[in-house]
């Protein structure tokens, strides 16, 4: 974290540090040093994905929430996809960004979802005069969001494949079918721990073995997979269990959730959304439902 005394001395840091920082930056980076704000340093290489990226938390000693849109504008995209979710008792609206409708008629019902949804709040905040937010839903989510960690008798389990004298694809499918029952096939924290573990040789590619470990069954190179399963369980414990059994506290403790959505271009981000609590915001319903005359 740094907290620096002016615009030279955050850009000497980045430079010196090897951070692609776009030329018009500075202009935008001023005023918070101004306020003596605090700037959170994260590298991701050209060769990776946001799959990659390790869980971070801050903690923030202020009550008012507030999104920092100006510095994004320097790498936004046209129309970038902004989505916003709350935690607490009662539901958050915008207080300097205009909430905003959606026109539901103007939705491609019978196309599976998102369909033009997205295309369609662009077009409602853009009518806002390019700062607005919708409400997707907003309600009690009743235990809906639960983060999947793996169970000490299931990382027990692991332990016990890691011990067994099993070795290549009959090891990693062993552990594969335990470690679906919690975490089914797209958790990007678990995608990034495997990748880390997992050893293949070069002739099998990764993506592909691990949607389908199973085609790779007459390949004589599967006895050269190895998986670090004492490296596994750590990065299960450390970096998913410990990390999510707070979160999990977290939700349990806030019953209710808030989601809002925006799109926004580089342009239209002179303004940071600050937003706040209102118990007197009703629910908002999180199913959509349209009758189709034909």
């Amino acid at each position: 974290m740094l907290l620096p005394d002016d615009v030279a001395s955050l850009r000497a840091w980045l430079d010196e540090n090897m951070y692609a920082i776009p030329g018009n930056t500075d202009g935008v980076l001023g005023p918070y040093i101004q306020m003596g704000a605090a700037f959170v340093a994260l590298k991701l290489l050209p060769t990776a994905d946001s799959g990659d990226i390790r869980p971070l938390r801050l903690g923030f000693a202020g009550d008012t929430p507030s999104i920092p849109l100006i510095p994004t504008s320097v790498a936004a995209e046209p129309d970038m996809r902004i989505t916003v979710d709350f935690l607490g008792s009662m539901r958050a609206v915008p207080t300097n960004y205009r909430h905003v409708q959606i026109n539901e008629a103007a939705l491609s019902w019978p196309d599976v979802y998102p369909g033009n949804l997205f295309d369609v709040i662009s077009q409602a905040v853009d009518e806002a005069g390019g700062r607005g937010f919708i409400t997707h839903s907003a309600g009690l989510h009743e235990g809906r969001i639960t983060l999947a960690t793996v169970s000490e008798a299931d990382l027990g389990r692991l332990r016990q494949i890691g011990e067994s004298e099993d070795s290549g694809l009959g090891k990693w499918l062993a552990i594969q079918t335990l470690l679906l029952q919690s975490f089914g096939r797209n958790d990007p924290d678990l995608r990034r721990i495997v990748n880390s573990v997992l050893s293949l040789p070069e002739s099998i590619d990764a993506d592909r073995f691990l949607r389908c470990p199973r085609c790779y069954d007459d390949d004589p190179a599967v006895g050269d997979i190895a998986v670090d399963v004492a490296g596994l369980v750590t990065k299960i414990e450390m970096e998913i269990n410990e990390i999510r059994d707070e979160l999990n506290a977290l939700i349990a403790a806030n019953p209710y959730l808030t989601r809002m959505e925006s799109s926004m271009s580089a342009e239209e981000m002179t303004v940071d959304p600050v937003f706040a609590f209102n118990a007197d915001a009703p629910d908002v319903d999180r199913v959509r439902r349209a009758t189709v005359y034909i």
